[in-house]
């Protein structure tokens, strides 16, 4: 194994080893995301640099990679920009969050203040000359100071060009002087690099002057790309490589109908080239060997050898909508594109491959459909517009059979051969799913066993358009209780809606039919379509609609909003799920996530936690959110990707110290080393428990309850109740619910 690949296996060996021990005691966020295409290159160090929709990727010349997204200090993933210096390598966000690398795992914020202005990165315009950043961006040009990290200036109009109308496309620079290339000409500025602030005249458009126009009868291409022979500038339309050695050797690239020139070398060949078309855009010569890069591929070029560097084994399922838990830890993510994959730890499985219909992927984002569920034997039932529903089993590694028109024969279609179900919950028992489907004049709702087989109930909705289904048993256990979104229109989210409140013995009770079904129906908070619902511990419905949010239970008379809110404020929802503490965590369209917590013993007063890309969140935008109570972990969909949240408090401890445990008490690690180890673990432990740790002389040292135990685990830094580092030697620990104990020794040693 070569030093770069053992160097990155570490970084994913230490990153792994970190989220676990985390997990265990803290609270930590990993991002999952595909990092393509590539909009920005640069080489540092040896290494590449690329900045994509998935964050920054660095590949070594041998093909190792590692990427960093939001969670590693980059506060945003879709990068637009990277770019290295001897003052430092730095990546630009596409809505100009500016970022440093300050170690080989984790980047810091610079600069923000691009971030409210709505402007956007021109793709790969980011140049420094000395400790100035120049960026240019679709409605200006900008400069900023990488010793303070503060912004200089921002020039909307040079000469007589408003860039708003006509933005920057090129960026060159020579000594003192600024090249900027407008449309089909470059205009020329001295510059005062060492004191910016002092150049009074910078926003002067008029002290730009044009240095060269190039005649082009294509108004809509612009200069995008030069370079310096000698002291000739030198100008092309296409973006990429352009530049001249000492003896004006040329070295330059760009994708289409282009030359692939490496030192004075054409390179006319597969895999460079397709047929008359290049793949690469960008060039970097290094010592012995180059990097050549395009939209999608990097290539290296070491003693005339080309090897593809860029294949990415990582995660890789596109358009991320819908995520699912599975029993025994872990998720399952549902791609726009007719596909799934599961995460059971920190890596992703193997993809599976949907057939889908021509309309699944767009009605899935316009709906924000909740269309998918998963059973703790690992079967699943996912509904496909206009075609019906496939069941899976394996945690979506295999599919069993599709559920279409010839098969749902008793369903009322909405149109001919045309299935529309935007709602699919498991049934309470886990004998099957619980199914709604468009109809006219009503919606019907249907029962699917494990086997497929599928009993219906049609016309029972309160309109047309049904939407999210959740299920439970009834206060006696007797009957199963749904609860239905249901519509007033076919149109998206924001339409207006009710929620619908079923009552009906268990098919089990009836042959397997769906019989004898009741229907109640609640106006929901401000009469708004109910996107996503989920049921809390007391058994209260959570539920979310376009702008609002409410909970109902028995005996009150709508879908009520709480009293009072405090953090909270209103954004565009997309979904809302439970966790063991009766936290409700709503996922919006462009505000991340809130967490509500309750504060009283009612629903009426919380207090909400916001939580986006600079806390660790991939994206703002949040499809679906799953939690996985087993490892600890709430998981959110991006449709770019997916990001984990791991908290302790997040993993369902009830079964913890019981005769019915699965898992039983565990001291980590033992030896304890305080001066090398951050902490002491003792996990699978109750959250009613009480733990007490002694001395070798029976004296108490520290003692831990309450809170400290939530989901389960807690961790002890070796210190004693007034914070002094305890002694080497035996310690005696003990562990108390009712009249369960645990007792242990933990040796220490320093």
């Amino acid at each position: 194994m070569s030093y770069s690949t053992y160097l990155f296996s570490s970084v994913r060996k230490l990153s792994l080893i970190g989220l676990v021990a985390s997990s265990c005691y803290a609270a930590s966020w990993e991002g999952f995301a595909i990092p393509k295409p590539f909009y920005s290159a640069t080489v540092a160090n040896g290494f590449l640099f690329l900045a994509t929709d998935g964050g920054i990727r660095i590949i070594s010349r041998d093909g190792a990679s590692e990427n960093f997204t939001s969670e590693d200090g980059l506060e945003a993933t879709k990068m637009r920009g990277v770019v290295s210096a001897p003052a430092g390598l730095y990546a630009v966000s596409e809505q100009g969050i500016i970022a440093s690398l300050i170690s080989s795992s984790k980047f810091k914020v610079l600069n923000r203040s691009f971030l409210e202005s709505g402007d956007f990165l021109v793709p790969d315009l980011v140049r420094i000359q000395g400790t100035v950043m120049i960026l240019g961006f679709a409605k200006k040009l900008a400069f900023v100071d990488l010793l303070t990290g503060k912004s200089i200036i921002s020039l909307t109009r040079i000469g007589s060009t408003l860039l708003e109308s006509t933005p920057v496309s090129a960026i060159e620079i020579k000594g003192d002087s600024l090249f900027v290339a407008i449309g089909n000409s470059v205009y020329v500025r001295k510059m005062s690099w060492e004191s910016m602030a002092d150049d009074r005249l910078l926003a002067d458009p008029a002290s730009w002057t044009i240095t060269k126009t190039v005649s082009n009868t294509d108004l809509s291409v612009s200069i995008s790309a030069m370079g310096f022979c000698g002291d000739s500038l030198v100008t092309r339309f296409s973006s990429g490589t352009l530049q001249f050695d000492s003896t004006k050797k040329e070295t330059s690239a760009c994708e289409g109908v282009c030359k692939i020139v490496l030192e004075g070398n054409i390179l006319d060949k597969a895999p460079l080239m397709k047929g008359d078309t290049s793949l690469v855009k960008w060039i970097f010569n290094e010592d012995g060997y180059s990097y050549l890069v395009g939209t999608d591929s990097a290539w290296v070029i070491d003693k005339g050898k080309i090897t593809l560097v860029s294949n990415w084994t990582g995660y890789s399922l596109e358009e991320l909508y819908a995520l699912e838990p599975i029993s025994t830890g872990g998720v399952l993510g549902y791609s726009n594109v007719g596909a799934w994959a599961w995460n059971l730890a920190s890596s992703w499985g193997p993809v599976t491959s949907v057939p889908i219909g021509p309309f699944y992927g767009q009605q899935n984002i316009n709906h924000r459909n909740k269309n998918t569920a998963l059973l703790p034997n690992g079967q699943g039932l996912m509904s496909t517009w206009g075609i019906g529903y496939w069941l899976y089993s394996q945690n979506g590694s295999v599919l069993d059979r599709l559920i279409g028109v010839s098969v749902a024969t008793c369903m009322d279609n909405y149109s001919t051969n045309f299935i529309v179900s935007r709602g699919v919950t498991a049934a309470p028992d886990n004998s099957g799913f619980l199914v709604s489907f468009w109809s006219q004049p009503k919606y019907g709702i249907a029962f699917i066993d494990l086997t497929g087989e599928v009993s219906c109930a049609n016309g029972v909705g309160s309109t047309p358009f049904s939407g999210p289904l959740r299920a439970t048993l009834s206060e006696d256990g007797e009957s199963w209780v749904l609860y239905s979104s249901a519509g007033e229109s076919d149109g998206g989210v924001e339409g207006k809606g009710s929620l619908d409140v079923f009552t009906f013995p268990p098919p089990s009770k009836n042959g397997g039919q769906l019989l004898d079904v009741q229907r109640k129906t609640y106006p929901s908070t401000e009469n708004g379509y109910l996107i996503d619902m989920d049921l809390d511990s007391q058994g209260r419905l959570w539920g979310v609609s376009y702008s609002s949010f409410g909970y109902w239970e028995a005996g009150l008379d709508s879908v009520q909003m709480p009293y009072k809110v405090s953090g909270y404020r209103r954004a565009n929802h997309s979904s809302v799920k439970i966790d063991v503490q009766d936290r409700i965590w709503i996922g919006t369209i462009d505000q991340g996530v809130f967490m509500l917590t309750p504060t009283g013993k009612t629903a009426d007063t919380l207090v909400a936690e916001n939580f986006k890309m600079r806390n660790g969140l991939l994206s703002n935008l949040v499809y679906d959110i799953a939690i996985d109570p087993v490892q600890g972990a709430i998981w959110f969909a991006h449709g770019t990707g997916a990001s984990r949240y791991l908290r302790k408090d997040l993993r369902n401890a009830a079964q913890f110290m019981t005769d019915s445990a699965a898992y039983p008490v565990k001291v980590y690690p033992n030896p304890f080393l305080p001066k090398n180890m951050s902490v002491v673990v003792f996990d699978n432990i109750s959250e009613d428990a009480i733990l007490l740790i002694y001395n070798a002389g029976g004296h108490l040292v520290q003692s831990f309850q309450g809170n400290a135990l939530l989901g389960g685990r807690c961790e002890w830094n070796g210190k004693d109740a007034s914070g002094r580092l305890v002694a080497p030697g035996v310690y005696h620990y003990l562990i108390k619910k009712g009249k369960k104990k645990e007792m242990g020794k933990l040796l220490i040693i320093h």
